[in-house]
């Protein structure tokens, strides 16, 4: 299996208020909006929430306790 180990998780960050913890490994991410892959190659092209000022929700497919779940993160 391969994804991104997560080292630690500022407090009150988007990270942590979505309960990502230390330990997770982030499998996949995708744009929530229209669940596309997003790819990290340093530009930031993320889809906006409507309504909500520039915020940009995403969702995470992570592994922990030996299980695949989801975690949507809201970015502002």
């Amino acid at each position: 299996m391969e994804g991104a180990l997560v080292l630690a998780v500022a407090p009150n960050s988007a990270a942590d208020r979505a309960g990502l913890v230390h330990g997770d490994v982030i499998l996949r991410m995708s744009d929530d909006q229209y669940g596309r892959p997003i790819h990290i190659d340093g530009r930031r092209s993320r889809s906006r929430l409507p309504g909500d000022d520039g915020a940009v929700e995403i969702e995470f497919e992570i592994w922990r306790n030996q299980m695949r779940s989801a975690v949507k993160v809201i970015f502002r």
